[in-house]
């Protein structure tokens, strides 16, 4: 279940759904995402926030910390190197090649 509303995640965690919560970079200006670490099992995080917003929310104990909506490399390097655990993105494939490119054999 997905969410941009605390409640309604805390509610769908008593039922014994996955709670999803999705915060905008303006919403992560004033969160304490440590105060849903208990019933929140995905947050999700505006990848324009500031830093300090972001490493907030990866340091509040929620298990997983994604971002949304990553469309570029610089996006998804800056948001992972600040400890998320993942992304969304509306251009996987993109991302996807320019991962490839950039491994190691």
């Amino acid at each position: 279940m997905n969410s941009n509303d605390p409640e309604v995640a805390r509610r769908a965690h008593r039922l014994g759904l996955l709670a999803q919560l999705w915060r905008s970079a303006r919403q992560l200006r004033t969160d304490r995402p440590e105060r849903w670490r208990s019933y929140v099992d995905l947050l999700d995080v505006d990848h324009r926030a500031r830093d300090a917003d972001l490493r907030r929310a990866v340091r509040s104990g929620i298990r997983r910390v994604w971002a949304h909506t990553v469309v570029t490399d610089a996006q998804r390097d800056r948001v992972l190197a600040l400890g998320c655990d993942g992304v969304i993105t509306d251009a996987p494939g993109r991302l996807a090649r320019a991962a490839q490119r950039g491994a190691r054999p």
